[in-house]
């Protein structure tokens, strides 16, 4: 299934290349620190742990469909 993923910012569109966009989360907790990487097909969350990449063994990955159906069983 083709999809066309899209982040809106500033009146301005972009529109993600088949490697996606990584958005580096930092926080004073380190549980919540990582790298959230969207692509078209899917989501990969990479916690701030030395040694973890990006699709490693650490990373947890989710596609869209699944995305989507998690947020809307949410109340």
């Amino acid at each position: 299934m083709a999809r066309k993923v899209s982040l809106i910012a500033v009146n301005s569109e972009l529109r993600l290349a088949n490697n996606g966009v990584t958005i580096r989360v930092d926080s004073d907790d380190p549980q919540s620190s990582g790298r959230l990487r969207v692509g078209k097909a899917k989501i990969v969350w990479t916690p701030a742990i030395r040694g973890a990449r990006i699709g490693g063994s650490r990373s947890i990955t989710i596609t869209w469909e699944k995305l989507i159906e998690f947020l809307k069983s949410q109340p």
